[in-house]
């Protein structure tokens, strides 16, 4: 039978084409084999088998997909006996009830030279009864792997264009409901998290017991980032979010049937560390109880760097937090400042420190948090010593890292923002954001998608966002 591409010159050109555009050139694999990870750690690879067992096993495909009638779903790969990505000799499956497509491959079938090699494969559908109008859909993201078991039997239940990751949460024993929630639905937002599965496991040699949160998810096999974080319900039902940032990079080619990562704690510690009599730095308050440490410090304003986007990312429930903070008796003054934004960063450091400066003068004692209390709030502090309190920008940066370990200052990029013209030039800017935007991570917005095309309008979109405070005694405290 012809097997023919949309406006093909022949048969085999065609076939070429379609395997060389789609699989053969994807950078990297989806899962093939299970591997368990750390939330820093590399993804590691397998280990080659011996051949003697290697030559009595078998790999089993199972996918499910719901095709119409004359469609059938093949096993296209990187081996002879998956076609050398040319469909008309690849595996055909074969339809199950409940639309599981499924085939097998023995190790038998396959030449010797390839039993050890790192196999590449993807599933396509065909168009099988009208042969002048055959159609190819490659299901999407990177090609799938795996190496030929050592066992009898591998089995590869795959997921069309999915793949599967399984998030573990250990130290958590004394939690009754956990939920993980992330960069995508999938994982679960906000509004509606996903709720994890209490697991707990018995070793029989000693009987002892392990407790952890579990959470299978599913999510677009072309993600090679996945932003996730955990959160769990106070006594109000409202979510309390875990304050590590946790990402994870999954590298290419990936090797693994599915990815599980164990993370090892959760930490909703909220930590405040004291600059100096009248300043305090931290991450954002998400409680009642946050908000009664800052009053018990003494504390009377509170500066959020934090975007909207931000707070919704975050889960920041910013209406409750302003009620809270008018029980306590703390006037709360809302200044944002996207995050590791140069740009944005140059034009709004001077206004920021002189509302914190007349915050210190009138308010006395002010707390100044961004999302993670790593980046903003202490660039927001260095840059009010330098400009009010008559300090060198390295003095400041040192004494502020001194105080606040927790800081991350670039300090090139810091030193750039200090000696930056008052109303910096577009050659200026240009500049700085060449040299300083791609170099950073983000401590608030590691949900946000990484699209570079939103770099492309920073110069337009930022212009219209300074903020003239000349008149500083015209500003009053937010309270919604």
């Amino acid at each position: 039978m012809g097997f023919l591409a949309d406006n093909p010159q022949d048969d085999s050109e065609a076939l070429s084409t379609a395997a060389q555009a789609t699989p053969s050139t994807t950078q990297g694999s989806s899962e093939s084999s299970t591997d368990t990870i750390s939330s820093s750690t590399q993804i590691s690879g397998f280990s080659t088998a011996s051949l003697v067992k290697k030559h009595q096993s078998q790999v089993k495909f199972k996918i499910h997909y719901q095709a119409t009638f004359g469609q059938s779903l093949y096993v296209v790969g990187s081996i002879k006996a998956l076609g050398k990505w040319r469909i008309e000799k690849s595996l055909l499956m074969k339809w199950t009830e409940g639309h599981y497509w499924v085939a097998s491959l023995a190790s038998s079938e396959i030449d010797s030279a390839e039993l050890d090699k790192l196999i590449e494969y993807k599933y396509c559908l065909a168009n099988t009864v009208y042969p002048e109008q055959y159609l190819i859909l490659w299901e999407e993201g990177p090609n799938r792997s795996f190496y030929f078991p050592e066992v009898s039997q591998l089995c590869l239940n795959d997921f069309w264009s999915l793949r599967k990751v399984i998030l573990r949460l250990f130290e958590a024993k004394n939690d009754k409901d956990l939920y993980v929630l992330g960069d995508c639905e999938e994982i679960g937002t906000y509004e509606s998290p996903s709720k994890m599965e209490r697991v707990v496991q018995t070793n029989f040699a000693d009987l002892s017991q392990t407790v952890f949160f579990e959470k299978t998810l599913l999510v677009k096999a072309h993600k090679q980032k996945i932003k996730y974080t955990y959160a769990k319900k106070d006594t109000n039902q409202m979510l309390i979010i875990d304050r590590q940032p946790r990402k994870l990079q999954i590298k290419q080619p990936p090797k693994h049937i599915h990815i599980e990562i164990n993370d090892n704690s959760f930490s909703s510690k909220f930590q405040v560390t004291k600059i100096d009599d009248n300043i305090y730095l931290g991450p954002y308050p998400q409680s009642e109880e946050d908000v009664k440490e800052l009053s018990e410090r003494g504390i009377r304003a509170v500066l959020n760097l934090q975007t909207e986007k931000d707070m919704q990312l975050k889960g920041a429930a910013y209406i409750k937090l302003l009620r809270f903070y008018k029980t306590y008796n703390i006037q709360p003054f809302h200044f944002p400042v996207i995050d590791m934004d140069v740009i944005d960063m140059c034009y709004k450091l001077q206004d920021v420190s002189r509302l914190l400066n007349y915050l210190v003068s009138t308010m006395k004692r002010v707390y100044v948090h961004c999302t993670a209390g790593m980046f903003r709030s202490p660039q927001c502090v260095i840059g009010y010593y330098t400009y009010f309190k008559n300090m060198k920008v390295q003095q400041a940066i040192k004494y502020v890292e001194n105080q606040h370990p927790h800081s991350k200052i670039n300090k090139g990029y810091i030193e750039t923002i200090m000696n930056c013209t008052p109303v910096p030039t577009y050659n200026s800017m240009n500049d700085i954001d060449k040299k300083y935007q791609k170099n950073h991570i983000s401590d608030s917005d590691f949900f946000d998608d990484d699209d570079d095309d939103d770099n492309n309008n920073l110069l337009i979109s930022h212009t219209e966002s300074i903020i003239n405070i000349n008149n500083i005694t015209d500003i009053s405290p937010i309270l919604t």
